[in-house]
């Protein structure tokens, strides 16, 4: 995850450094190990499966979301499945922000 101390630091909790006792890169383990309630992760969006059983998923505030772009030269040649990638990509990227946004307003009324 990108920015990992940053992060940190922006939950506002020093003494949370302490409290780390297991870092990893694969996000598997991590949701794993969150889900058998052995502790919290903090991982990225895109790595997180919001209807896997034992996870409840909260947004950071203050933690700038990620951008994921696609980008291609106007001049080269594009194949059909060009075309249907971008779509696919763009129909999950607004369910994924639709998602969010749910996961927002019903934090608001916790």
């Amino acid at each position: 995850m990108r920015e990992v101390h940053s992060i940190e630091n922006r939950l506002a909790r020093p003494q949370l450094r302490e409290q780390i006792v297991f870092r990893s890169n694969d996000n598997g383990m991590l949701l794993g190990l969150a889900a058998e309630g052995v502790g919290a992760a903090v991982i990225s969006w895109l790595s997180v499966d919001p209807h896997r059983p034992g996870i409840r998923v909260r947004r950071l505030a203050g933690v700038s979301p990620r951008v994921v772009g696609i980008a291609w030269h106007r001049d080269r040649y594009r194949i059909p499945a060009h075309r249907a990638f971008i779509d696919l990509a763009r129909t999950h990227a607004l369910r994924e922000a639709r998602l969010l946004s749910g996961m927002s307003a019903a934090r608001g009324q916790e």
